[in-house]
Protein backbone atom coordinates (compact mmCIF):
# COMPACT_ATOMS: atom_id res chain seq x y z
CA UNK A 1 0.00 0.00 0.00
CA UNK A 2 1.35 3.03 -1.00
CA UNK A 3 2.00 5.81 2.36
CA UNK A 4 1.14 3.31 4.58
CA UNK A 5 3.53 4.81 6.66
CA UNK A 6 1.27 8.07 6.76
CA UNK A 7 -2.02 5.91 7.78
CA UNK A 8 0.37 3.85 10.55
CA UNK A 9 1.70 6.87 11.87
CA UNK A 10 -1.36 7.77 14.38
CA UNK A 11 -1.50 4.14 15.64
CA UNK A 12 1.72 4.53 16.36
CA UNK A 13 1.88 7.90 17.86
CA UNK A 14 -1.84 6.28 19.92
CA UNK A 15 0.88 3.62 20.95
CA UNK A 16 3.59 5.19 22.40
CA UNK A 17 1.27 7.73 24.37
CA UNK A 18 -0.49 4.78 25.89
CA UNK A 19 2.96 3.26 27.02
CA UNK A 20 3.59 7.00 28.58
CA UNK A 21 0.65 6.19 30.63
CA UNK A 22 1.01 3.05 31.56
CA UNK A 23 4.76 3.87 32.85
CA UNK A 24 6.14 1.78 29.83
CA UNK A 25 8.97 4.40 29.68
CA UNK A 26 11.26 2.13 27.67
CA UNK A 27 9.30 1.45 24.93
CA UNK A 28 7.73 5.07 24.54
CA UNK A 29 11.41 6.12 24.57
CA UNK A 30 12.22 3.66 21.79
CA UNK A 31 9.09 4.98 19.31
CA UNK A 32 9.44 8.59 20.28
CA UNK A 33 13.19 8.47 19.51
CA UNK A 34 13.28 6.30 16.43
CA UNK A 35 13.33 6.70 12.74
CA UNK A 36 11.10 4.57 11.13
CA UNK A 37 11.57 2.18 7.99
CA UNK A 38 8.96 0.26 6.22
CA UNK A 39 10.15 -3.07 4.49
CA UNK A 40 9.48 -6.35 3.10
CA UNK A 41 5.89 -5.92 1.94
CA UNK A 42 3.70 -9.17 1.82
CA UNK A 43 0.65 -10.54 0.82
CA UNK A 44 -1.49 -13.33 1.76
CA UNK A 45 -4.74 -14.46 1.18
CA UNK A 46 -6.92 -14.74 4.25
CA UNK A 47 -10.20 -15.51 5.22
CA UNK A 48 -10.84 -14.39 1.45
CA UNK A 49 -9.29 -11.47 1.48
CA UNK A 50 -5.55 -10.28 0.68
CA UNK A 51 -3.99 -8.98 3.74
CA UNK A 52 -0.61 -6.92 3.57
CA UNK A 53 1.91 -6.75 6.27
CA UNK A 54 5.28 -4.82 7.02
CA UNK A 55 8.25 -5.47 8.94
CA UNK A 56 8.93 -2.35 10.78
CA UNK A 57 12.49 -1.29 11.19
CA UNK A 58 13.41 1.27 14.23
CA UNK A 59 16.47 2.93 13.79
CA UNK A 60 17.36 3.77 17.75
CA UNK A 61 19.79 6.05 19.33
CA UNK A 62 22.64 4.63 20.96
CA UNK A 63 21.73 5.87 24.23
CA UNK A 64 18.48 4.09 23.99
CA UNK A 65 19.54 1.27 22.62
CA UNK A 66 21.86 0.45 25.07
CA UNK A 67 18.96 0.38 27.75
CA UNK A 68 17.24 -2.75 26.06
CA UNK A 69 18.18 -5.40 27.72
CA UNK A 70 19.11 -8.60 25.68
CA UNK A 71 16.72 -11.01 27.00
CA UNK A 72 13.45 -8.80 26.86
CA UNK A 73 14.25 -7.42 23.54
CA UNK A 74 11.76 -10.44 21.73
CA UNK A 75 9.51 -9.46 24.22
CA UNK A 76 9.18 -5.63 23.88
CA UNK A 77 8.76 -6.73 20.09
CA UNK A 78 6.16 -9.48 20.67
CA UNK A 79 4.52 -6.69 22.77
CA UNK A 80 4.77 -3.54 20.46
CA UNK A 81 2.98 -6.44 17.75
CA UNK A 82 0.23 -6.86 19.83
CA UNK A 83 -0.29 -3.96 21.35
CA UNK A 84 -0.42 -2.41 17.61
CA UNK A 85 -2.84 -5.08 16.30
CA UNK A 86 -5.00 -3.65 19.39
CA UNK A 87 -5.67 -0.20 17.80
CA UNK A 88 -5.63 -1.17 14.31
CA UNK A 89 -8.38 -2.11 11.88
CA UNK A 90 -6.89 -1.46 8.31
CA UNK A 91 -6.12 -4.75 6.79
CA UNK A 92 -2.69 -3.93 6.85
CA UNK A 93 -0.68 -4.43 9.58
CA UNK A 94 2.95 -4.81 11.29
CA UNK A 95 3.93 -8.37 11.34
CA UNK A 96 7.48 -7.51 12.68
CA UNK A 97 9.23 -4.98 14.46
CA UNK A 98 13.19 -4.86 13.93
CA UNK A 99 15.22 -2.81 16.51
CA UNK A 100 18.76 -1.90 14.37
CA UNK A 101 21.42 0.97 15.52
CA UNK A 102 20.74 4.42 14.50
CA UNK A 103 24.27 5.18 12.23
CA UNK A 104 25.95 8.29 11.21
CA UNK A 105 23.95 8.58 7.76
CA UNK A 106 21.14 10.41 6.67
CA UNK A 107 18.20 8.90 6.76
CA UNK A 108 16.39 11.37 3.59
CA UNK A 109 14.60 8.78 1.80
CA UNK A 110 11.57 8.96 1.16
CA UNK A 111 10.73 5.72 2.86
CA UNK A 112 11.78 6.94 6.15
CA UNK A 113 9.95 8.40 9.10
CA UNK A 114 9.41 9.22 12.53
CA UNK A 115 6.59 9.96 15.09
CA UNK A 116 8.36 13.10 16.76
CA UNK A 117 9.64 16.26 15.10
CA UNK A 118 12.28 16.34 17.03
CA UNK A 119 14.29 13.35 15.73
CA UNK A 120 17.28 13.82 13.89
CA UNK A 121 17.42 12.57 10.69
CA UNK A 122 21.21 12.93 10.17
CA UNK A 123 24.02 13.21 12.20
CA UNK A 124 25.95 16.89 12.72
CA UNK A 125 27.23 17.47 9.25
CA UNK A 126 31.17 18.03 9.04
CA UNK A 127 32.62 21.40 8.54
CA UNK A 128 33.57 20.79 4.94
CA UNK A 129 29.59 21.37 4.26
CA UNK A 130 28.94 24.85 5.53
CA UNK A 131 25.50 24.65 5.80
CA UNK A 132 23.31 21.88 6.91
CA UNK A 133 20.04 22.79 5.37
CA UNK A 134 21.28 22.53 1.74
CA UNK A 135 21.69 19.35 -0.45
CA UNK A 136 25.26 17.93 -0.72
CA UNK A 137 26.92 18.08 -3.93
CA UNK A 138 30.32 16.65 -4.00
CA UNK A 139 32.10 17.88 -7.55
CA UNK A 140 34.87 15.36 -8.39
CA UNK A 141 37.14 16.79 -10.58
CA UNK A 142 40.90 16.94 -11.74
CA UNK A 143 43.33 19.52 -10.43
CA UNK A 144 43.51 21.76 -13.48
CA UNK A 145 39.46 22.04 -13.77
CA UNK A 146 38.84 23.38 -10.00
CA UNK A 147 38.07 26.92 -11.57
CA UNK A 148 35.01 25.28 -13.78
CA UNK A 149 34.23 23.15 -10.38
CA UNK A 150 34.28 26.91 -8.52
CA UNK A 151 31.43 28.53 -10.84
CA UNK A 152 29.40 25.42 -10.57
CA UNK A 153 29.51 25.67 -7.16
CA UNK A 154 28.86 29.25 -6.80
CA UNK A 155 25.77 29.07 -9.19
CA UNK A 156 24.64 25.71 -8.06
CA UNK A 157 23.59 27.17 -4.52
CA UNK A 158 20.88 29.36 -6.37
CA UNK A 159 18.47 26.16 -6.48
CA UNK A 160 19.16 24.99 -2.79
CA UNK A 161 22.05 23.09 -3.27
CA UNK A 162 25.39 23.53 -1.73
CA UNK A 163 28.82 21.76 -3.08
CA UNK A 164 32.24 20.39 -2.00
CA UNK A 165 35.04 21.26 -4.09
CA UNK A 166 38.02 20.33 -2.89
CA UNK A 167 40.62 23.04 -2.87
CA UNK A 168 38.19 25.94 -1.19
CA UNK A 169 36.27 23.34 1.15
CA UNK A 170 38.89 22.15 3.20
CA UNK A 171 39.68 24.20 5.77
CA UNK A 172 43.44 25.52 6.96
CA UNK A 173 45.04 22.80 9.39
CA UNK A 174 42.72 19.93 8.86
CA UNK A 175 44.81 17.23 6.29
CA UNK A 176 42.88 17.56 3.31
CA UNK A 177 42.85 13.74 2.69
CA UNK A 178 40.63 12.84 5.95
CA UNK A 179 38.20 16.05 4.57
CA UNK A 180 37.40 14.60 1.21
CA UNK A 181 36.63 11.35 2.96
CA UNK A 182 34.13 13.64 5.50
CA UNK A 183 32.85 14.64 2.17
CA UNK A 184 32.26 11.40 0.30
CA UNK A 185 30.84 9.86 3.13
CA UNK A 186 28.33 12.30 3.55
CA UNK A 187 27.58 14.06 0.02
CA UNK A 188 23.53 13.35 -1.13
CA UNK A 189 24.62 13.55 -4.90
CA UNK A 190 27.97 13.28 -6.55
CA UNK A 191 28.87 15.38 -9.93
CA UNK A 192 31.18 14.13 -12.17
CA UNK A 193 33.43 16.40 -14.02
CA UNK A 194 34.76 14.56 -17.06
CA UNK A 195 37.63 16.34 -18.92
CA UNK A 196 40.53 15.29 -20.47
CA UNK A 197 42.28 12.25 -18.80
CA UNK A 198 39.88 12.77 -16.24
CA UNK A 199 39.45 9.21 -15.89
CA UNK A 200 43.59 8.33 -15.39
CA UNK A 201 43.09 9.98 -11.91
CA UNK A 202 43.35 7.70 -9.44
CA UNK A 203 41.65 10.38 -7.10
CA UNK A 204 38.52 10.43 -9.16
CA UNK A 205 38.19 7.21 -9.86
CA UNK A 206 38.81 6.29 -6.15
CA UNK A 207 35.78 9.29 -5.77
CA UNK A 208 33.44 7.66 -8.24
CA UNK A 209 34.05 4.26 -6.28
CA UNK A 210 33.15 5.68 -3.15
CA UNK A 211 29.90 7.08 -4.68
CA UNK A 212 28.86 3.89 -6.08
CA UNK A 213 29.64 1.99 -3.01
CA UNK A 214 26.98 4.61 -1.63
CA UNK A 215 24.30 4.17 -4.37
CA UNK A 216 24.16 8.09 -4.31
CA UNK A 217 22.81 9.53 -7.65
CA UNK A 218 25.92 10.28 -10.07
CA UNK A 219 25.46 13.52 -12.68
CA UNK A 220 28.41 13.23 -15.34
CA UNK A 221 28.76 16.61 -17.03
CA UNK A 222 31.29 15.70 -20.11
CA UNK A 223 33.12 18.95 -21.86
CA UNK A 224 33.14 18.35 -25.45
CA UNK A 225 34.12 15.82 -27.31
CA UNK A 226 36.23 13.96 -24.28
CA UNK A 227 35.76 10.00 -23.73
CA UNK A 228 32.53 8.78 -22.35
CA UNK A 229 32.64 7.10 -19.07
CA UNK A 230 33.97 4.43 -18.99
CA UNK A 231 33.74 1.05 -16.35
CA UNK A 232 30.90 0.52 -13.81
CA UNK A 233 29.20 4.45 -14.83
CA UNK A 234 29.81 3.82 -18.53
CA UNK A 235 25.91 2.95 -18.83
CA UNK A 236 24.75 6.31 -17.06
CA UNK A 237 23.86 9.42 -19.62
CA UNK A 238 26.73 12.37 -19.65
CA UNK A 239 25.25 15.84 -20.33
CA UNK A 240 27.71 17.43 -22.80
CA UNK A 241 28.56 21.53 -21.52
CA UNK A 242 31.48 24.03 -22.67
CA UNK A 243 33.33 25.42 -19.26
CA UNK A 244 33.65 28.94 -21.19
CA UNK A 245 30.16 29.79 -21.53
CA UNK A 246 27.76 26.89 -20.78
CA UNK A 247 27.38 26.53 -16.60
CA UNK A 248 23.88 28.13 -16.11
CA UNK A 249 22.73 25.65 -18.81
CA UNK A 250 24.51 23.27 -17.20
CA UNK A 251 23.53 23.81 -13.91
CA UNK A 252 19.74 24.17 -15.19
CA UNK A 253 20.42 20.28 -16.13
CA UNK A 254 22.19 19.41 -12.40
CA UNK A 255 18.66 21.04 -10.89
CA UNK A 256 16.70 18.74 -13.21
CA UNK A 257 18.50 15.89 -12.35
CA UNK A 258 18.02 16.81 -8.44
CA UNK A 259 14.27 17.35 -9.07
CA UNK A 260 14.07 13.70 -10.73
CA UNK A 261 15.89 12.15 -7.85
CA UNK A 262 15.12 14.45 -4.60
CA UNK A 263 11.87 16.14 -5.04
CA UNK A 264 9.82 13.52 -3.18
CA UNK A 265 12.38 13.85 -0.14
CA UNK A 266 11.91 16.46 2.51
CA UNK A 267 15.61 17.78 2.27
CA UNK A 268 14.96 19.04 -0.79
CA UNK A 269 11.91 20.67 -0.80
CA UNK A 270 13.55 22.35 2.85
CA UNK A 271 16.86 22.99 0.76
CA UNK A 272 15.04 24.87 -1.57
CA UNK A 273 13.15 27.13 1.14
CA UNK A 274 15.96 27.87 2.94
CA UNK A 275 17.75 29.24 0.17
CA UNK A 276 14.91 31.48 -0.22
CA UNK A 277 14.68 32.72 2.88
CA UNK A 278 18.25 33.50 3.04
CA UNK A 279 18.14 35.45 -0.41
CA UNK A 280 20.82 38.67 -0.03
CA UNK A 281 18.69 40.59 -2.44
CA UNK A 282 15.59 41.42 -4.35
CA UNK A 283 16.44 39.89 -7.36
CA UNK A 284 17.57 36.48 -5.81
CA UNK A 285 14.69 36.49 -3.64
CA UNK A 286 12.30 36.57 -7.15
CA UNK A 287 14.50 34.24 -8.12
CA UNK A 288 14.33 31.85 -5.51
CA UNK A 289 10.67 32.03 -5.19
CA UNK A 290 10.00 31.61 -8.87
CA UNK A 291 11.62 27.74 -8.23
CA UNK A 292 9.56 27.17 -5.25
CA UNK A 293 6.60 27.99 -7.25
CA UNK A 294 7.35 25.69 -10.01
CA UNK A 295 8.78 23.02 -8.02
CA UNK A 296 6.42 22.70 -5.07
CA UNK A 297 2.64 21.83 -4.96
CA UNK A 298 1.96 20.79 -1.09
CA UNK A 299 4.09 21.90 2.15
CA UNK A 300 4.51 20.13 5.23
CA UNK A 301 3.32 22.41 8.67
CA UNK A 302 6.92 22.63 9.23
CA UNK A 303 8.01 23.98 6.24
CA UNK A 304 5.35 26.15 6.30
CA UNK A 305 5.98 27.27 9.74
CA UNK A 306 9.50 27.74 8.44
CA UNK A 307 8.77 29.78 5.63
CA UNK A 308 6.14 32.05 8.00
CA UNK A 309 9.01 32.40 10.69
CA UNK A 310 12.13 32.91 7.79
CA UNK A 311 10.00 35.92 5.71
CA UNK A 312 9.84 38.20 8.71
CA UNK A 313 13.14 38.00 9.66
CA UNK A 314 14.74 39.35 6.10
CA UNK A 315 13.94 42.26 4.81
CA UNK A 316 15.10 41.03 1.31
CA UNK A 317 11.39 39.39 1.56
CA UNK A 318 9.37 41.14 3.55
CA UNK A 319 10.43 44.48 1.48
CA UNK A 320 10.67 43.55 -1.93
CA UNK A 321 7.93 44.14 -4.54
CA UNK A 322 8.92 41.33 -6.07
CA UNK A 323 8.13 39.31 -3.65
CA UNK A 324 4.97 40.53 -2.78
CA UNK A 325 3.31 42.21 -5.94
CA UNK A 326 -0.10 41.04 -6.26
CA UNK A 327 -0.07 38.73 -3.29
CA UNK A 328 2.61 36.19 -4.50
CA UNK A 329 4.08 35.17 -1.69
CA UNK A 330 0.70 34.58 0.26
CA UNK A 331 -0.97 32.78 -2.91
CA UNK A 332 2.15 30.36 -3.05
CA UNK A 333 1.16 30.00 0.91
CA UNK A 334 -2.45 28.98 -0.25
CA UNK A 335 -2.20 27.00 -3.16
CA UNK A 336 0.36 24.86 -1.19
CA UNK A 337 -1.53 24.40 1.98
CA UNK A 338 -4.82 24.82 1.56
CA UNK A 339 -5.11 28.09 4.01
CA UNK A 340 -5.51 31.54 3.61
CA UNK A 341 -3.14 34.13 4.45
CA UNK A 342 -2.00 37.83 4.85
CA UNK A 343 1.15 40.30 4.85
CA UNK A 344 1.01 42.29 7.89
CA UNK A 345 3.50 44.87 8.44
CA UNK A 346 6.92 42.48 8.02
CA UNK A 347 4.41 39.62 8.78
CA UNK A 348 2.79 36.56 7.41
CA UNK A 349 -0.23 35.86 9.00
CA UNK A 350 -2.88 33.21 8.87
CA UNK A 351 -6.61 34.27 8.20
CA UNK A 352 -9.59 32.37 9.53
CA UNK A 353 -12.53 33.47 6.86
CA UNK A 354 -15.84 32.84 8.71
CA UNK A 355 -18.52 31.66 6.06
CA UNK A 356 -21.13 34.53 5.32
CA UNK A 357 -24.52 34.59 6.78
CA UNK A 358 -26.07 32.59 3.44
CA UNK A 359 -23.89 29.91 3.80
CA UNK A 360 -25.55 28.55 7.25
CA UNK A 361 -28.33 26.34 7.05
CA UNK A 362 -31.52 27.57 9.22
Amino acid sequence: MDNFDQVISPYLKRLSWNYQLSNEHLLYDILQSSVMQLDSEQTEYICGNDHTSYLLKLYIPQEILLKIDLSQEQKYKEMMKTDLLKCTDLGYSVREFNFLPKENKRYENSDYFSLNSTVKYYEDIPSVWKKSDLIRLFISHRDKDKLIAHKIAENIENYGVQSFVAHESIEASKKWCDEILKGLETMDMMLLLLTDECQNSCWVNQEIGYALARDVPIFIAKEGNTDDPKGFISSLQACKFNSSNGIDELNIKIFEFICKNFKNKSCWQKACIMNFLSSRSYYEANDRLTLLESNIESLSEENELLIIDGYSQNDQLYSSTLVNKNDRMVNFLKKTTGKNFMISKNSIVEVNISPEPDDFDF
